[in-house]
């Protein structure tokens, strides 16, 4: 079980997060009080859960928190913007606890304070962010890589917290942390050794009539960008069989609104949150202002690197930069 004898202290999200459990880059504190954002706690939900929950349910929604159990992991819940609450269920470590606070707990946290999640991870370019969105396993975090071994900083990783400037001009991204999450492939695929790097997440999943246990690990990043930036642009990627080679095109009207909306992260907890109405507007404002592009890879190979080159390529031709340009 994880000690909450000492607290730690990160900003991610634009937040300033006060934490039972540790994440990289926070710093261990003593237990004053200091002005935090967001309170991270340990604390036992098994009641409560089994009070609200039937069988089937997977999220509750009130008024001023929402809860969602993991199978076999933690009981989560995330109040009034400004509170986590994790319940483990059993022995759990730090890793895994933090994989689902990450995902479904922040973003859920994110929605409470009207900020979007996109699904997906951000990269910088020219001192702007530039958005790679997608389903699961379409290689988001893969693209990204390639983008840091090209020299381009990190900006998030799985959460892409979306929200307009206080003047309303300006599309904002803020930095999460300083951390990817890849799967064994991914590091094959660049020569990583896994041994380097902590596992945060197995499963075991049937291949071609054979199991296989596919490990995901957390990666750190040293080309990290800690303030936020305006948003570019978004590429959604998708992987087809019908392709064989990469190819990028412009997504227009309606169907630029379609993609936010699928590549939110927890877009089913918009509704029963009473977020319709602020979610449309943002949305709709963000198809405006910001250009949407699908980029398709084939799945027969590796391809990561043409990608760079393509989005690189697109921005080139959209803003006049882009090659030489990796910060600003």
């Amino acid at each position: 079980m994880i000690s909450t004898e000492q607290k730690y202290l990160y900003t991610a999200f634009g937040l300033r997060i006060l934490s039972d459990i540790p994440l990289p880059g926070s710093a261990v504190i003593a237990w004053q009080d200091p002005s935090v954002d967001v309170r991270v706690e340990m604390g036992d939900l098994l009641a409560l859960w089994s009070q609200l929950s039937t069988e089937d349910d997977i999220f509750v929604v009130r008024d001023n928190f929402v809860m969602f159990q993991i199978t076999n992991v933690a009981i989560y819940l995330v109040k009034d913007g400004n509170t986590i609450i994790v319940s483990p269920i059993g022995e759990q470590s730090a890793e895994k606890l933090r994989l689902y606070l990450d995902g479904y707990g922040m973003s859920t946290l994110l929605l409470q304070r009207k900020s979007l999640p996109l699904h997906g991870s951000a990269i910088v370019i020219d001192g702007r962010a530039y958005a790679i969105v997608g389903q699961s396993g379409a290689g988001k975090s893969t693209l990204t890589k390639a983008f840091l071994d090209r020299g381009y900083s990190f900006l998030s990783d799985d959460i892409i917290p979306v929200s307009f400037s206080e003047d309303g001009k300006q599309v904002m991204v803020e930095p999460a942390i300083p951390e990817q999450k890849l799967w064994q492939e991914c590091l094959d695929e660049f020569g990583m050794d896994r041994s380097n790097y902590h596992t945060i997440y197995e499963r075991v999943a049937r291949v071609d009539d054979q199991v296989e246990t596919k490990t995901k690990f957390a990666i750190p990043v040293t080309r990290f960008f800690d303030r936020p930036l305006p948003l570019a642009g978004i590429f959604e990627l998708v992987k087809s069989e019908a392709v064989d080679e990469v190819a990028v095109d412009s997504i227009e009207k309606a169907d630029k609104f379609r993609a936010i909306m699928q590549h939110t992260f927890n877009r089913a907890l918009i509704p029963p949150m009473g977020l319709m109405a602020w979610s449309f507007t943002l949305t709709t404002n963000l198809t405006k202002q910001i250009p949407i592009y699908t980029l398709t890879r084939p799945t027969t190979r590796f391809t990561a690197s043409e990608l760079v080159s393509l989005m690189i390529d697109t921005i080139e031709k959209e803003y006049g930069y882009g090659q030489n340009h990796h910060t600003g």
